[in-house]
């Protein structure tokens, strides 16, 4: 929308809308007038192939009248938005008990422990706890049973989805039990705190949607507001965090919630004086009210946001811009009221939704100063080591073009964040620079931290689809003034080169012009649009079908219980789910817990389980204790590819573990798959492959397992252990934080650069890459990805078989024996004893 412009009237808009003044002041309308004959035949009215009779004509005419007028006078623009946000509830809601209740996201899990502790004193407790004040003066006590004793996130998840089940349950018991879930239990039992949350993600992530139409309907009009809302309904990872209560989607409304309120801020005193004549307008006391009210506004956006999660902090860029932009236009002392309503809505929206951030102060700084630490690499949880070596910036960008918001839309986005750029280098005051400074400000914090999980990027996805959805209106409406222009012009009398020819001016745009007019451009436009919105849309039905099916790693409990007698060993990988899960009865019966429909049965508990700790630094005791539980388990089970792919990417840190990946996969250590379970996203016969995507785009909902039970007979320990450790130097040598990288050379490759080319002959200037550089590295990471996603093991069991057989060269040389490691039953009994004294023979010595 262009700087002044009115916004068109409407009737539609909710109370609370246009209490929020998202919506222009309506004007007076004369009242409706009966249609003359004349316009009733210009319009069509009443006119049909068979004769009709007068009182039939009339009472049709009247309807259609009606329906003119009662569209006359509403946008159909708002329809669309509210229209596209209900039906993105659709794909969010689908699903959302996609792990069989067995709380399979971590962050999620420990969400809901925290908030089920919640409560006033008095109240019952459930689980661990921990010690509580009931006394005098609980309130204030850091012992509180409303201290949450978890500020990771912020404090205001957690009490929303406290209030909202146990309110479900005091309404559920005020009823009789009338409103009791349908699928048994109470609303505030573990179960259904996870599925309200859930519930709360998907409601929260489709209100984001109708923000967005909002936000980009006061920046560039109904038609990119109904675009920008399409985009965010069909975000395909947006749509899979809508089924977990992890934060993201309340952060995502909260942070557009502010963002509409700095535009609001920003933009509408100079609204005002554009729109209103002298002779009413607004005094300047009552104008300052508005400052005030939109400083509100902000703040109470903000302070929400921030007592979400403390990421939320660069909104004080946008917040302050805002304020800078009205400074400009209504002057210093209205910014002062305005700046006041800001910092006291947000202390007090902040204080009362994180209380325990003041009355707990030392335990808060403490797990925010942890949580800074890890995401600068500075502490080594095992489970960020899957970013060791990865590029900032670079990893969130591919992850977010390939996996997140998919290819087109995402490159949509960032082009719509380039054109945004474009207006402000033509005008700073530009209103578009709320949302700029928001992605920049924000991705610029984000994007270089260690820990690049995807779903820290959510909030600057909805704001690059705001951008897109402008340029692309922005596109049709400059490129149908082009066409205007150029058709009033007569053709040029010569030929110009083709780099300086005018396309809009070119014969075939002439000839599309006369044949459909200068609105051929803006169809084109919108057939683009269309193409992008159909292919996320793809995308995401596909993600979403994936809750058709039981989770993979409940269908693979399901196969154990029918294929694995109850007693037998099962590992399980430390830091990862163990296997297997209570899945849905089929049949009633059992102990309890029902039956499969084979008729076993569900326990858990008939299982044994042995951990094994591969994240442990290798050493001889981690591959002496590894080596025992192989040689005692009878199904190894691997539930998710977190482990699997982070390990090897830590070579000399995890040698010993990298090699077990490979000989436990080649079947060299007595086990053989018999079972792969894998849903990728898929949708009428298409496979959508996103094994490259980052773990936690799977591990949750979908992930890859691996069963691999035991052939003949156990190997031992010794052997084992032999077979892991052959030709490794345990402990490793050195062992280093993932994070840290060492800026001096070692004495070997010192010398190996020394020997070496010099760079001008390694890199010729008349090389391919040195003459059209930006190219190159355009295209390598492309040409690269595609030739390692054309492997099935994607390149990394290659890269581990060619490190394992370098390892095994080695010791052949030095004299050993190389050999392929079997069963015991597949060796003659007299030469097995041989065979285990070759294996541990001494290494010859130098006589």
């Amino acid at each position: 929308m262009r700087k002044g412009a009115r916004l068109p009237n409407t009737r539609m808009a909710s109370l609370p809308l246009r209490a929020l003044g998202l919506f222009a002041r309506k004007t007076k309308t004369p009242p409706p007038t009966r249609p003359t004959a004349a316009k009733t035949a210009r319009a069509g009215v009443g006119q049909t192939t068979h004769p009709l009779h007068p009182f039939e004509r009339s009472q049709l005419t009247g309807a259609r009248a009606r329906l003119q007028r009662w569209l006359a006078h509403r946008d159909i623009g708002w329809w669309l938005v509210v229209v596209i946000a209900l039906l993105a509830l659709v794909p969010r809601l689908y699903g959302l008990n996609w792990d069989a209740n067995n709380h399979l996201h971590p962050d999620e899990r420990q969400i809901v422990f925290r908030a089920m502790c919640l409560g006033f004193p008095g109240t019952p407790r459930v689980g661990d706890c921990g010690p509580v004040n009931t006394g005098l003066g609980w309130f204030f006590s850091p012992l509180s049973p409303l201290n949450p004793r978890f500020f990771a996130y912020g404090s205001l998840p957690l009490y929303l989805l406290a209030a909202v089940a146990h309110g479900l349950a005091w309404l559920n018991t005020i009823t009789g039990g009338r409103l009791a879930p349908p699928d048994g239990g109470a609303w505030d039992d573990f179960n259904h705190f996870t599925l309200v949350g859930r519930a709360l993600s998907a409601l929260f992530d489709a209100g984001s949607v109708l923000l967005v139409g909002v936000l980009a309907r006061r920046l560039a009009g109904r038609w990119a507001a109904v675009l920008a809302a399409a985009f965010v309904a069909v975000i395909p990872f947006e749509v899979q965090l809508a089924h977990f209560y992890t934060v993201d989607t309340l952060l995502l409304f909260f942070v557009l919630l502010t963002l509409l309120g700095c535009i609001q801020l920003a933009q509408r005193p100079q609204t005002a004086r554009a729109e209103v004549p002298a002779s009413e307008a607004m005094p300047a006391s009552e104008d300052g009210w508005v400052g005030w009210r939109a400083g509100l506004f902000v703040g109470v956006g903000f302070g929400l946001a921030m007592a979400t999660k403390i990421s939320a902090l660069p909104l004080l860029l946008p917040i302050a811009l805002a304020l800078l932009l009205r400074a400009r236009r209504r002057g210093l002392s209205e910014v002062a009221v305005a700046l006041l309503g800001v910092v006291g809505a947000a202390t007090l929206v902040f204080l009362i939704t994180s209380p325990y951030v003041l009355i707990d102060l030392p335990e808060f700084q403490q797990q925010v100063s942890e949580q800074a630490l890890l995401s600068r690499g500075k502490l080594d949880y095992p489970y960020v080591r899957q970013f060791a070596g990865t590029i900032p910036y670079l990893y969130q960008l591919r992850q977010s073009l390939l996996y997140d918001m998919g290819l087109p839309l995402g490159l949509l986005g960032f082009a719509g964040l380039g054109w945004a750029l474009t207006r402000l280098w033509r005008s700073l005051d530009d209103i578009w620079g709320i949302v700029v400074v928001w992605i920049v400000a924000y991705f610029a914090a984000v994007g270089g931290a260690y820990t690049k999980y995807p779903r820290y990027m959510v909030p600057i996805f909805a704001p690059l689809a705001i951008c897109g959805a402008g340029a692309l209106v922005a596109l049709a409406a400059w490129g149908r003034r082009r066409l205007a222009s150029a058709a009033a012009m007569p053709p040029a009398p010569r030929r110009r080169p083709l780099w300086r020819a005018d396309p809009f001016a070119s014969a075939p745009a002439r000839w599309l012009s006369r044949r459909w007019g200068v609105g051929w451009w803006r169809a084109a436009c919108g057939t683009l649009a269309l193409a992008i919105l159909a292919f996320s849309a793809l995308l995401t039905l596909a993600l979403v079908n994936i809750y058709s099916a039981p989770n993979t790693r409940v269908q693979a409990s399901t196969w154990i219980y029918d294929h694995v007698a109850p007693g037998a060993a099962l590992t399980y990988e430390v830091w990862d789910d163990p296997l297997p899960l209570l899945v849905p009865p089929a049949r009633p019966g059992g102990v309890g817990l029902g039956l499969t429909s084979a008729g076993h049965a569900i326990n858990p508990a008939a299982y044994g389980q042995l951990g094994l700790n591969l994240y442990d630094p290798d050493t001889p005791e981690k591959a002496q204790q590894l080596a025992q539980q192989l040689a005692n388990a009878d199904v190894v089970i691997i539930s998710s590819r977190r482990l699997l792919d982070s390990i090897p990417l830590l070579p000399d840190r995890y040698p010993m573990a990298t090699r077990y990946y490979t000989l436990l996969f080649s079947g060299q250590l007595g086990f053989t798959l018999v079972k792969h379970f894998e849903t990728q996203p898929h949708l009428a016969g298409l496979v959508f492959d996103d094994s490259g995507a980052d773990e936690s785009f799977s591990t949750f909902d979908h992930p890859p397992v691996w069963i691999f039970e035991r052939s003949g007979a156990r190997m031992s320990a010794q052997q084992l252990q032999t077979a892991l450790t052959r030709g490794l130097t345990l402990p490793v040598p050195y062992e280093r934080m993932s994070s840290e990288k060492s800026l001096l050379l070692t004495p070997q490759a010192q010398a190996a650069d020394a020997q070496a080319q010099p760079l001008g002959v390694q890199f010729p200037a008349s090389s391919l890459p040195n003459q059209q550089p930006l190219l190159w590295w355009l295209l390598m990471p492309s040409l690269l990805e595609v030739a390692a996603q054309t492997a099935p093991d994607r390149g990394r069991v290659a890269a581990l078989n060619q490190r394992v057989d370098a390892a095994l060269a080695e010791v052949e040389a030095a004299g050993y024996r190389v050999d392929e490691v079997l069963p015991p039953e597949e060796l003659p009994e007299a030469e097995e004893p041989a065979i285990e004294q070759e294996l541990g023979k001494e290494p010859p010595t130098a006589e």
